[in-house]
């Protein structure tokens, strides 16, 4: 494979930064598959980036592949042949190599792509906890903001479940930047220059009503001038665990 040398320093650095990123969130106890998540958001379907991140979970923590029947019972499927045509599909979409060794088919991980440096929403902590990780930018792969420009784009920890089941406390909710929305929109809002939440935005007369699926809890209701929107969720982080 021919290298650029002249970028090879900095997508060294690149990668090294979404790898601190990735242990730090996804693997706490154990180092664990790296880059292997970004290829993962890749996968066409979501049956197909479940079945990936299984084979990379597995992997890393039993330094083989897993069997087609233990996915599937990991999934909750009945045919292995599905799990089979699966791991072919991703073979095909080069996010993964299989390899006849001593009779039997290994797998391999293909590596990640460049990632971007986002920072941390500023607004108040409501929090007790100890957040000072939170000084530092995350590193996430370019593909998780779209085409969105990271300086656009800011990383935002949630405080409660009210948002739940798309939204859970300790998700990290990336935000573009926007001091302005359009009703049913997700966004992130200061209340009185103080309480930062999220909520889907409504405006009724002179007064916001910040609302939560599935009626989880009574809409927020405040004057429109002690609201101040801080941006638009466009997608999120879990961390695993």
């Amino acid at each position: 494979m021919l290298i650029n040398k002249s970028s090879a320093k900095s997508d060294y650095n690149k990668f090294a930064a979404f790898e601190r990123f990735i242990k730090f969130w996804l693997c706490p106890l154990e180092l664990c598959a790296g880059n292997f998540y970004a290829n993962a958001m890749h996968a066409k379907t979501r049956r197909q980036r479940e079945v990936f991140e299984i084979i990379a979970r597995y992997m890393d923590t039993h330094g083989y592949r897993p069997s087609y029947q233990l996915i599937a019972n990991q999934l909750k499927l009945r045919s292995r042949a599905g799990i089979a045509r699966i791991v072919y599909d991703l073979e095909a979409q080069g996010l993964l190599e299989r390899r006849r060794e001593d009779g039997h088919f290994s797998i391999e991980m293909k590596a990640g792509e460049s990632s971007v440096s986002v920072a941390w929403l500023d607004v108040p902590d409501v929090t007790d906890e100890d957040h000072s990780w939170q000084n530092r930018p995350l590193a996430l792969p370019q593909f998780l903001i779209g085409d969105l420009e990271a300086e656009n784009v800011r990383a935002f920890l949630v405080p409660d479940h009210k948002m739940s089941p798309e939204i859970e406390r300790g998700d990290i909710a990336l935000i573009e930047l926007r001091d302005f929305c359009r009703d049913g929109a997700t966004v992130v809002a200061i209340l009185e220059d103080k309480t930062p939440v999220i909520r889907t935005y409504y405006r009724v007369n002179a007064e916001i009503e910040l609302r939560t699926p599935n009626d989880r809890g009574e809409p927020i209701i405040v004057a429109a001038d002690k609201v101040k929107i801080a941006g638009i969720y466009r997608g999120l982080v879990r961390p695993a665990g």
